[in-house]
């Protein structure tokens, strides 16, 4: 998945973190961050040169889609338990039809 974004929190903020230089990142429509950048010194050093989004609300948004569907999911199961529990509760100490029936149990 690509998210098209540039530095993390900060515009040119690449760091140790292994995210690619903005020099070279491309935006949602194809177009560079930087087109007239040669080096990352010179790129995204202000909000308006730069024509890509930092990368923490757009991962922070892709992280909240997971966690909400991993709880869903979560959900689902935990009642599915709940019947089970109450399956078992339900017919566990029942007397055989066909058994003897002045036998205990």
């Amino acid at each position: 998945m690509v998210y098209h974004c540039c530095g993390f929190e900060f515009l040119n903020a690449t760091g140790d973190m292994g995210h690619p230089s903005c020099v070279e990142v491309t935006n949602e429509s194809g177009e560079l961050c930087c087109p007239n950048a040669e080096k990352e010194s010179d790129c995204c050093i202000n909000e308006d040169e730069c024509k890509c989004k930092p990368c923490k609300p757009i991962l922070l948004e892709a992280v909240h889609k997971g966690f909400k569907a991993v709880g869903g999911v979560g959900l689902f199961f935990s009642f599915t338990e709940f019947l089970g529990v109450w399956l078992t509760v339900r017919y566990r100490n029942q007397r055989d039809p066909v058994a003897n029936p002045s036998a205990f149990l």
